[in-house]
Parts: C-alpha cells; structure tokens; sequence
C-alpha cells in the first residue's frame, strides 16, 4: 500500500474489492422518504427472475419522483451488468450519474461510481476499475 501523498493514495485490491459491496450495497437516502419501489427489483436480480426485475425497474422509471429513478436506473445498470450487456449498462449508468449528480447525493454518486468500476472489470479495464473505485472512496 503506497501512502505517500506526491504518488497518490493508493489501496490494496481487496480494500477496494471490499469498498465495492459495500457501496453497491448500500441503500440510498431516497428509500427512507419514499416507498422502497426498487428492493422488489434488486431481490428478484439476485434470484436470477431478470424478466421480473426489469418490469419492475421500468415501472419505477416511469412512475417515480427523481430518486425513485435514480434508483431505478442503478439498479436498470446492475441487471444488463448481470446479463453482460455493457452498452446498455453503461447507458443506464450515464443517466443515474447524472440524476445523482443533480440530486447531489455523495452516497448515490459513489454507488454510480462503484457500479461502473464493475463494468470496467467486467470488460478487463482494471486500471480504470481501480481509479473509479478510488474516486468513489473520496466521495
């Protein structure tokens, strides 16, 4: 680990590896002012019911004030993350970046970050993975 502020911080991939679930993971502020649409969706991700998720995920999108969609479109990115479609998962995440940055949500700003550190991995751009984690740290 490289502590030496003129090179920069640096952490050790595990740190990092941790840092991203935990930040993926974590609920945004949204669902504690407004119903939890978009838990139904993140469960039926985990359980593989993608066709159940998407509908859910849509409806929210449609429906929702703009942190429901916010959280939508995160978790509309986790799913093509998880059915490796990176251009739509990436697609989803330049409007989730931009809702949250709206919003101006460090929490939600991070989990955009973190996601998208996990598409870079998923497409073996571990260097930029590694810098998108960091940047999510300082958020």
């Amino acid at each position: 680990m490289s502590l030496h502020p003129a090179r920069g911080w640096r952490l050790p991939g595990i740190v990092l590896l941790g840092v991203l679930v935990l930040l993926a993971a974590h609920p945004s502020k949204a669902r504690v002012r407004e119903p939890p649409r978009t838990e139904a969706a993140e469960t039926a991700i985990l359980q593989g019911a993608y066709v159940s998720a998407l509908r859910q995920l849509r409806a929210a999108l449609d429906g929702g004030s703009d942190p429901v969609k916010r959280d939508a479109l995160i978790g509309l990115s986790r799913l093509y993350i998880a059915l490796v479609e990176p251009n739509k998962a990436r697609d989803h995440l330049q409007q989730a970046h931009a809702l949250a940055e709206q919003l101006g949500e460090p929490v939600s700003r991070a989990r955009v970050r973190v996601l998208q550190a996990r598409l870079d991995l998923l497409q073996t751009r571990y260097g930029r993975a590694r810098e998108g984690l960091e940047q999510a740290l300082v958020l």
